[in-house]
């Protein structure tokens, strides 16, 4: 029995296409979760410098979330530690980075004495809160 032409490409085209969907048996790399395990200091007044120390940080673009303002492109030098100052003012419009459709209102309010949940985003996720106190 003849088969028609071009039969046999257009089986090895859809073999090809359907390897590309699926993979050849190899899984890819799961994402690294991401975690944050202390802040030090715990607290401290505006301007003060504090550390995250956590896992699955990305080298550069992370995100803290300070209350309910963001701090942008915070790097981490080997992904289990970040640095960012405490700001005087919060800034609530989340990072590009994000994609967020959270809305972004035209007040920056001051940050003052009391606690403020601090967490960090990447591209992998967000992490639980933990909080830092602002003192004076």
């Amino acid at each position: 029995m003849m088969q028609p032409v071009g039969s046999h490409s257009s089986i090895v085209t859809i073999l090809v296409a359907v390897l590309a969907i699926v993979g050849c048996g190899q899984s890819p790399a799961a994402p690294r979760a991401v975690e944050v395990v202390a802040l030090s200091p715990s607290s401290g007044p505006v301007g003060t410098s504090v550390q995250i120390t956590g896992s699955g940080f990305e080298s550069s673009k992370n995100v803290v979330k300070f209350g309910a303002g963001y701090i942008g492109d915070v790097t981490s030098p080997d992904g289990t530690m970040l640095r960012f100052t405490v700001p005087a003012r919060l800034d609530l419009c989340p990072p590009a980075d994000l994609q967020s459709n959270a809305p972004c209102g035209d007040s920056i309010p001051a940050v003052r004495a009391g606690a403020y949940p601090v967490s960090v985003v990447t591209r992998n996720g967000a992490t639980r809160e933990l909080t830092f106190r602002v003192t004076g």
